[in-house]
């Protein structure tokens, strides 16, 4: 896992301070105004569908001024994966893909390209339930790689590539990412924080806004990798600035 304290850059690519402290400010602003409209009774009352919303409404805040020429959406409605229903269809097991509940999708050369999943419980959802979202993005990251290689040489793919899947688990928002090393899958941990929607203390505010940062510089880092072909994860130089290390260290 991933201690808030450490940076994140890429190379020469480090985001302006006023920005990060802008998207910052904007998600504990939401926090606040969610925990003003009380929140934490609206999400243990309601449906899985209400966490899902005020979640989309953090990480919209969170894209806010990303630094990319292209457009990035965050889909609702719990949309049909392409790279899900691909697999089906050639498997014959089916002609219709997952339905995550959230996706960012990226608009490259001319195609939406699925670069995130998101699934979601109840807020007091138990371990079954949690264990059965997990296994759902693991099987999402893969297909959304399987589709993605297409468009790559798949050795450097897989040298330059995670793919990242956001579990929503009970009071917690979880990252991991997919990688391959030495011809072996791997889907790693990556950052893990309570979703404060009570009277939380400031450190638990602060873990929560990091990780909605590195979700941020992922974000960037796939589809920018996707655009140019060139490699900018995994790496020596992956991220010292609001989060990341080397993911190498985790195959170890």
């Amino acid at each position: 896992m991933l201690p808030s304290r450490d940076i994140v850059t890429h190379d020469q690519w480090i985001e302006d301070d006023h920005i990060k402290e802008r998207v910052a400010s904007g998600i504990t602003d939401i926090l606040l105004q969610e925990i003003r409209l009380n929140a934490l009774r609206r999400v243990s009352e309601g449906s899985e569908n209400t966490l899902v919303e005020i979640i989309a409404r953090l990480i919209d805040m969170a894209m806010y001024h990303l630094p990319v020429d292209y457009e990035v959406e965050v889909t609702r409605a719990e949309r049909q994966s392409k790279a899900s229903k691909n697999r089906k269809v050639q498997q014959k097991s089916g002609s219709r893909g997952d339905k995550p509940d959230l996706m960012f999708r990226a608009y490259l050369r001319q195609k939406w390209e699925e670069i995130v999943f998101f699934e979601s419980g109840k807020w007091n959802a138990d371990e079954d339930k949690i264990h059965h979202d997990h296994n759902k993005l693991v099987q999402l990251c893969l297909d959304g790689s399987k589709e993605l290689v297409k468009k790559c040489t798949k050795e450097t793919f897989y040298q330059n590539y995670i793919g990242f899947g956001i579990n929503i688990a009970g009071k917690y928002l979880e990252i991991h990412g997919l990688i391959k090393e030495k011809g072996i899958k791997y889907h790693l941990p990556v950052v893990k924080a309570k979703i404060p929607l009570d009277k939380e203390s400031v450190e638990e505010i602060e873990e929560f806004v990091h990780a909605l940062l590195v979700l941020r510089v992922s974000v960037f880092l796939i589809s920018k990798y996707m655009l140019s072909y060139i490699a900018i994860l995994i790496q020596k130089s992956l991220i010292p600035e609001w989060g990341y290390c080397k993911f190498t260290e985790y195959c170890k």
